[in-house]
């Protein structure tokens, strides 16, 4: 009786995931053959070439950002158990299921939002391959003294990775709060929360970083609301 169920989730999920990518696939099959029919296959070979590289790029990119911060703090806490109470476990299941595969959640939450993040970048592959063969249009806005190029070629870029950034300090940020969390480092007292040193200087540089991000965010809108 296990190995049908074993298989019939197998051919779920295959069909599952087959439908979620079958217009892409069919997108794609007509796309070769009317480039083919032209003439033109070296122009969906730089498309397709871009999307995979920049994808794997920058994917790989935030997944060892992530992945590097989170790893790094779970190893300075791994020889301190999990501490969770018994009513928590038991009236919230889903912090006993965190608790208790703290560890492997560290990757495959970073890794998850990678591939999202990598198919992301692989859509605004047109974005940054203008940004790398960005030319000057020799005219400058009258404000702020940029080049015309900037705000169509460099801009689109640079918010393209700051959004990247927003999304890897956010999820560094809750996952270092996660971590030190279930370790104790952050703990319920009568008179409000208490961190420990180690969780206030961690927590303290991540909010740094957001603060920076912020003031980033706001710096790149003025030349927004100019374009």
């Amino acid at each position: 009786m296990i190995r049908p169920k074993k298989w019939l989730v197998i051919l779920l999920a295959t069909v599952l995931i087959g439908s979620m990518f079958a217009d892409k696939f069919i997108s794609l099959y007509i796309d070769l053959l009317w480039f083919s029919q032209y003439d033109f296959m070296s122009v969906i070979v730089t498309v397709l070439g871009a999307q995979f590289s920049f994808g794997i790029l920058f994917g790989g990119l935030f997944f060892l950002f992530t992945w590097g911060v989170l790893s790094r703090i779970y190893g300075k806490t791994s020889h301190l158990p999990v501490v969770l109470s018994e009513e928590a476990r038991r009236d919230m299941p889903l912090l006993d299921i965190i608790a208790s595969n703290l560890k492997p959640l560290t990757i495959l939450i970073p890794l998850f939002l990678a591939v999202i993040t990598g198919l992301a970048a692989a859509q605004k592959w047109d974005v940054i391959l203008k940004f790398m063969n960005h030319v000057p249009f020799n005219q400058i806005d009258p404000i702020f003294g940029k080049d015309y190029g900037f705000y169509l070629f460099t801009l689109p870029f640079v918010t393209l990775v700051k959004n990247i950034l927003w999304t890897g300090l956010i999820i560094i940020f809750l996952g270092i709060g996660g971590i030190y969390f279930f370790k104790r480092f952050i703990y319920l007292t009568p008179s409000g929360f208490a961190l420990h040193p180690e969780a206030r200087r961690s927590l303290s540089l991540g909010a740094a970083a957001l603060f920076v991000m912020a003031a980033v965010e706001f710096y790149l809108r003025r030349y927004g609301l100019l374009f």
